[in-house]
């Protein structure tokens, strides 16, 4: 083909496309159909992610299974009449469903969006994909930041879960905006 019948004439490969000749002097094959890369524009679209998109599609994912995994290991231990009692994501001291269902909901969330970021390393991750990893993530830290400081005033002591929901929100946040991409090159003005 083109790429293959250039490299044999010695003429640079298309692909890339850093300074080079008009055409090959050998083939007269465009050296680049496409323009060299210009400055990165302040405000253009975005591209492809590449490695940035893959660390945010981990961090996400590594978020998503954290909310899950932390919602069902214990959240918090009190002293009731006496008596210590460990509170979990689904069971409160009233023995009543407590908050375990959102923060599964955020983890699952989490995963999707890191399938979607994954999926779309070579396209760009577009602002519904960071939008739908941005929502859970801050949803998550919001009602584990209540639940710690609900906990804080109650007097009791939170374990290993509440923690564990924690970061797996953090990791999100992190994930969501690392995988933003990097900016379209700015076309020069006609």
């Amino acid at each position: 083909s083109a790429r293959r019948s250039s490299r044999m004439n010695g003429c640079p490969p298309r692909a890339g496309c850093p300074a080079r000749p008009a055409t090959c002097p050998s083939t007269r094959i465009p050296a680049c159909p496409r323009t060299p890369s210009q400055p990165v524009a302040p405000g253009g679209p975005t591209r492809g992610g590449g490695p940035l998109a893959l660390l945010g599609g981990l961090l996400l994912l590594l978020g998503g299974v954290s909310l899950i995994v932390g919602s069902f290991l214990d959240w918090a231990q009190a002293s009731v009449n006496g008596q210590t009692i460990t509170l979990t994501g689904f069971k409160n001291a009233q023995e009543q469903l407590w908050g375990a269902p959102g923060t599964l909901a955020a983890g699952g969330a989490l995963i999707i969006a890191a399938v979607l970021y994954f999926a779309s390393m070579k396209r760009g991750v577009g602002a519904l994909k960071r939008t739908l990893a941005l929502l859970p993530s801050l949803a998550a830290l919001v009602w584990v930041v209540y639940l710690l400081v609900t906990l804080q005033i109650d007097k009791a002591n939170a374990q290993i879960g509440l923690w564990l929901c924690l970061l797996g929100a953090v990791l999100g946040l992190a994930g969501t905006f690392l995988g933003r991409g990097r900016k379209k090159a700015a076309l020069p003005k006609s």
